[in-house]
């Protein structure tokens, strides 16, 4: 096997331990992390993908910002716990945010 395939293999590996691993804590503490609201696009291919909205108290900002989390990744790395949060924090300030899952 060259070296390529083998690096491409731990990268995949990795981001599966990654994935198992907060599910395992999302599934353990109960989390609900979903936003306001909860809208899907269908794709030309007839997958469905949630973008979540998370609507301010008070919105600041006429722009919205849409995030998107990349490849092994999804929207808990932008919204996992309350402390640490990048959806809350722009929201909190006003920001209208949406976060898209991939596929």
């Amino acid at each position: 096997m060259s070296d390529v395939m083998t690096v491409i293999l731990w990268v995949l590996a990795a981001g599966a331990l990654i994935r198992l691993h907060v599910a395992f804590w999302v599934r353990w503490f109960g989390l609900d992390r979903s936003g306001d609201e909860v809208h899907f696009a269908t794709t030309e291919d007839g997958w469905k993908i949630a973008v979540h909205h998370y609507c301010p108290e008070r919105k600041r900002y006429a722009e919205p910002v849409f995030l998107c989390p990349g490849m092994g990744a999804n929207r808990y790395n932008y919204d996992l716990i309350e402390e640490r949060s990048l959806v809350r924090t722009l929201c909190a300030r006003g920001f209208d945010v949406w976060l898209c899952e991939l596929r």
